[in-house]
């Protein structure tokens, strides 16, 4: 699926080929998009670009002013008990982060979920050991749902959250 919405500050469009090397910086700078990936190559980030599925979308985030490439949001829309969303990937550009782009991405998309596939809910899988990622997500409003334990004794846990999406 391509998403292609805007407001006045973010747009959520298909990644255009000249900002495909973002993307491999981006994910070759282990820091800082570490837990973002969701354990992903970059390559099938790039490929799932390539793929039309009616559900699922892989978006660059762009600023709306100047077009400008500045992060990345990957995720799905599903249908359990009812119409959800359910977001995989969000990352900012290390030099963009901290001014709400990111915030404005998400309020943008949950949006488009309610109005356009009526889901009611959002839903994010953290690694307990992201800090950074834990805070952003409370601070965009998600609580702790359910903790899935690490395989391994070394692994950090998962935290599911979720979101109620409203207009």
């Amino acid at each position: 699926m391509d998403l292609s919405i805007a407001d006045k500050f973010v747009k959520l469009c298909p990644i255009r080929e000249s900002d495909a090397s973002l993307i491999n910086r981006w994910y070759h700078e282990v820091e800082s998009f570490r837990y973002a990936a969701g354990g992903k190559k970059p390559e099938e980030i790039l490929k799932q670009t390539k793929q039309r599925s009616r559900l699922s979308f892989v978006s660059g985030i762009y600023r709306t002013g100047d077009n400008t490439c500045i992060g990345l949001i990957t995720g799905e829309f599903k249908t359990v008990s009812e119409p959800l969303l359910w977001i995989k990937t969000i990352f900012i550009d290390t030099c963009w982060r901290r001014k709400r782009y990111g915030t404005m991405a998400l309020q943008l998309l949950f949006r488009y979920s309610r109005e356009v596939y009526q889901a009611e809910r959002a839903y994010v899988s953290v690694y307990n050991g992201n800090a950074g990622g834990m805070a952003f997500w409370k601070n965009c409003g998600f609580s702790r749902v359910k903790v899935l334990k690490a395989a391994d004794a070394d692994g950090d846990d998962v935290i599911v959250m979720e979101k109620v999406i409203g207009l």
